[in-house]
């Protein structure tokens, strides 16, 4: 993440919903329905597809911003008026 203002905000958001799973698991795999836990499983199987969604969403997104970076570069273009992270100095490494 770029610039530190971001990171700054980002990292320890990511890290605080991260933590939640802690207090959702316990909801998800009551101990009455072990040992096969068809819910909790469910839950998971399906958090996981949408997981793997939003990751090639965001893979296609950035392909795209650098795609757009690189046609602007072969144009001779020196900057975009953009900072940080969306600036022409900056490639998203995928």
């Amino acid at each position: 993440m770029s610039p530190d203002s971001k990171r700054a905000i980002g990292m320890p958001f990511a890290y605080s919903i991260a933590n939640v799973s802690n207090l959702v698991s316990s909801q998800l795999y009551p101990t009455q329905q072990g040992p096969r836990y068809v819910q909790g499983n469910a839950v998971s199987a399906g958090l996981t597809v949408v997981a793997g969604f939003l990751y090639g969403s965001c893979w296609f997104l950035l392909k795209r911003r650098n795609a757009k970076k690189a046609k602007l570069l072969a144009d001779g273009a020196t900057t975009n008026g953009l900072e940080g992270d969306q600036s022409l100095e900056t490639m998203y490494i995928l």
